[in-house]
Parts: structure tokens; sequence; C-alpha cells
């Protein structure tokens, strides 16, 4: 499927446009899909400002709908958008639940997944009125560049202390149960939606979830460094039985994660090596 990439952003990079000019080629019929990845903040940084999202990213988000559906109302090609939520909105799991699918209720724990629910209902009530469009609940995706003073997720953080022989620092006793999808597998999931045009919320996930001193020891394996690791105390914001079960969407586009976490963290391994060389 070829098509023409635009980024827009609230802080443009070279080759970014400016967020602001988004309604203008919305309404100028110059943007066919809308990938919705735009958020002001990640979990740990959303209980630090606890109505920041509230204030900016909500209200973005109602803008950018109202002017989809004024462009669609107009007899435009409809516009797709495809948000990218997060399997947080579920809440916590228990060992009871084998995984939580689209049928189950959500209970988002912290602000970034009430927010996220909040963006979702948006969206959903907008569907009901004929938008197009796709809501991924993706779990945690790794494998993809990212800045080393700003690092997301904890498998980036392992590369890195392994890298730098630092010590990692690890919330709580070990046994959160987390689901970890590589990018590339995800990338090729949201192709897969666009050229579905599937409309409705679907999981994306790997369907592997795996405790987390069980991927620091994965980590070790795989690196043949020994980490030093540090416990610090639960964050109470932090989903501790994750399990997702992705058989929606993989029916609908047949779709299935083609590298096992071990397989995916061993190229996350190599690329981070290769991008900062050998540690001193």
């Amino acid at each position: 499927m070829g098509a023409t990439l635009r980024a827009y952003s609230r802080s443009p990079e070279p080759g970014d446009l400016p967020l602001a000019q988004l309604p203008q080629d919305l309404r100028q019929g110059k943007v066919d899909i809308v990938l919705h990845l735009a958020w002001s903040v990640v979990p740990a940084e959303a209980e630090l400002d606890p109505w920041g999202q509230w204030r900016v990213d909500l209200p973005q988000l109602g803008d950018l709908l109202d002017v989809l559906s004024e462009r669609n109302s107009h007899g435009q090609n409809p516009v797709r958008l495809v948000f990218f939520s997060s399997g947080s909105v579920y809440g916590e799991g228990d060992s009871r639940r084998s995984s939580f699918d689209e049928n189950c209720p959500r209970n988002p724990k912290g602000l970034y997944a009430k927010a996220k629910a909040a963006a979702e209902d948006m969206i959903l009530s907008h569907i009901r009125q004929g938008l197009k469009a796709t809501i991924l609940r993706i779990t945690n995706p790794y494998g993809f560049p990212q800045e080393d003073g700003r690092l997301q997720g904890v498998i980036p953080a392992l590369c890195h202390a392994a890298l730098q022989r630092k010590t990692f620092t690890l919330w709580g006793d070990g046994s959160a149960i987390k689901d970890y999808v590589y990018f590339e597998d995800l990338c090729v999931a949201v192709k897969k939606v666009l050229g579905m045009q599937l409309t409705g919320v679907y999981n994306l996930s790997s369907g592997e979830s795996i405790a987390l001193l069980d991927l620091v020891k994965m980590v070790q394996e795989i690196t043949g460094i020994s980490l030093a690791v540090r416990h610090s105390p639960h964050q109470k914001w932090d989903v501790q039985h994750g399990r997702y079960s992705s058989q929606k969407l993989r029916t609908a586009i047949g779709w299935v994660p083609s590298l096992s976490l071990r397989e995916g963290l061993l190229r996350t391994w190599i690329d981070w090596g290769s991008k900062l060389g050998p540690s001193k």
C-alpha cells in the first residue's frame, strides 16, 4: 500500500509539520488517514500532573474529531482514524483470568489509562455517528529507536543498563506480568488494519506475557551480561497482571506476531549495540 507520510508534532523537528496545521490540511483534503500517536505524557509523567491530559490531549482530540466530522459531513472522502490506545485501560487482571479480550469491562488504574479510556469514549461516540475509526489497545511495544535520555519501557531500560554496565532499577518484587509486542510486528498489524479498513476496538498484543524477573533473566542470557538489580517500591498505577488476547484482531486481518519475545529481544540488543557501540 503506497502512501505519502506526513508527521505532525507539537514540537516539530526537521521534516515534521506543526500539529496546528493538521486541521487545515484535513479540510483541504490533503490527509485521508490519521494515525493518532500523539500524547503529551507517558504513564509515570501522568501521575505528576493529574489534569495535564485533560488540559492538552483530550481537548486536542476533541478538536480533531470535530474536524473529521465536519469534513465527512460535507460529502468529502471520509477520513479514517486509527487511535493508539493502551491495554492498560482494562486495569488489573489476576491469576484466575486467562486474558483480557475486547468484551471485558475497562477498569483503568492510573491517570494515563483513565485518560486513554476517556479518549476511547470520545471516539466511540463519533463512530456511532458514522466516523470510520479503529481503536487499537496496544500492550508494550519495544525495539524501536529511542533517545537515551527519554527511555520508555522496561526493555530499553534493561538494554541501556546492560550496555552501560549500570544497575537496573526494578519496580516491586519482579512478579508483575507484562505483554510485549515487537515494533515491526506492530507496524505490520497497523498496515493490515488500514488495508482491511477495520472499524471498532481491537487488542494488539503478542499474547506472550512474562514476569519481570523472568524478563531480566532472559535479557541476561541474551546479552551474556550479569545485571545488578535494585528493587524500588511498586508504583500504584502500574498494572501487575497483564494478559491480553489479540484473537479478534488476528481473525480479522490474518495477523500473527512473526517473532517470539526472545527473538525480538535479540534483535533489539543487536540494534542497541550497533547504535551505541561497545561499553567503556
